[in-house]
């Protein structure tokens, strides 16, 4: 499983872009927050701190420039609904004084756009380290409730105005489509991603349905809790796509240890209990976890675009997953 790993030279550049001290504190008066400490940052696609106070403690996102206050917004609010419906142990949005889910910070002539949730117990667990079958059948029970709920939304527009469109159906459109940065900067991927199109119009028609998915459901994402159970982070990346895709990451994860039967099993049967079929999900497991390669390889792009990793990264990210793709499309 590729890991970010920024060397110290990429790191500075981007955390002067995205984070500073003082922006944190100004948020956290818009939420109300009396800060007893403030940690380090750590960086994914936001800027996130751990913040203590007296009786409770948080976590304080500095969104990354491209996310409106409107797509912050849609996705707290879809975490809320998700939580109070399904019952599920996700962060909590905290609303700002004001009564909104994001507040916007000027501090030297940039705009900060923050968001804060309560933080939940637990820790992320791999195979082999604290995430075994019961853990993996807990995750896919946890999928389940996901899409249960954006089912119970009736129809596309009743989703989207809980979400926003802002990106919706990303990853496939990127696919049938064809994503010109991936062409332009690697070239030599042209063949894959003709095969990997005509293979995902296959698992599509096998399973069409549509709606609100987390879009990133990983190991990463996941705090496992002795007696709390599963818990789940990250729903930035939550839009309208096929619910089939949102297995890729998982998959991918899983794919990595040894054991992988027995946990993409699990997994998969924790998804069923919720009242979902898994037929197809087994019959396709290969062409979704080259999608999450392919995925991979446009992060990167992105990634490298924003400086926030380095071209040695970068090459050897594209490399190891184009290889993936290869091998389990057989290209």
């Amino acid at each position: 499983m590729a890991v970010l790993v920024l060397v110290p030279a990429t790191l500075s550049i981007y955390v002067e872009k995205v984070y500073q001290t003082v922006v944190a504190e100004k948020a956290l008066l818009s939420f109300g927050v009396d800060a007893q400490h403030i940690s380090q940052p750590f960086f994914g696609s936001n800027a996130v701190v751990k913040v203590a106070s007296m009786h409770s403690e948080y976590a304080l996102r500095l969104h990354r420039a491209s996310r409106s206050p409107q797509r912050i917004d849609r996705e707290l609010a879809f975490v809320s609904a998700l939580r109070q419906q399904e019952g599920l142990r996700v962060p909590c949005p905290v609303k700002t004084i004001s009564g909104d889910y994001s507040c916007t910070v000027f501090q030297d002539g940039n705009e900060f756009r923050c968001s804060l949730l309560t933080w939940i117990k637990g820790e992320p667990r791999i195979p082999g380290h604290g995430f075994g079958v019961a853990s993996a059948r807990q995750a896919g029970a946890a999928l389940g409730a996901i899409h249960r709920y954006s089912q119970s939304l009736t129809s596309p527009s009743s989703a989207s105005s809980v979400v926003g469109m802002e990106g919706d159906f990303r990853l496939s459109r990127s696919v049938r489509e064809g994503d010109d940065a991936i062409v332009t900067l690697l070239p030599e991927l042209a063949p894959l991603t003709r095969a990997l199109r005509q293979r995902l119009e296959v698992v599509l028609d096998a399973m069409p349905e549509s709606g609100v998915i987390h879009g990133d459901f990983i190991l990463k994402n996941l705090l496992c809790h002795r007696t709390l159970g599963i818990g789940v982070l990250d729903f930035d990346d939550s839009i309208m796509e096929y619910y089939v895709l949102d297995f890729a990451g998982m998959l991918e994860n899983l794919d990595q240890v040894h054991n992988e039967g027995g946990l993409q099993t699990a997994f998969l049967e924790g998804y069923a209990s919720a009242g979902h079929d898994v037929a197809a999900v087994h019959e396709y497991r290969c062409e979704l976890i080259a999608l999450r390669h392919y995925a991979g390889i446009a992060w990167a792009i992105g990634m490298l675009s924003e400086q926030r990793i380095s071209k040695d990264y970068f090459d050897e990210v594209t490399q190891y997953r184009s290889a993936e793709i290869r091998q389990l499309l057989a290209v």
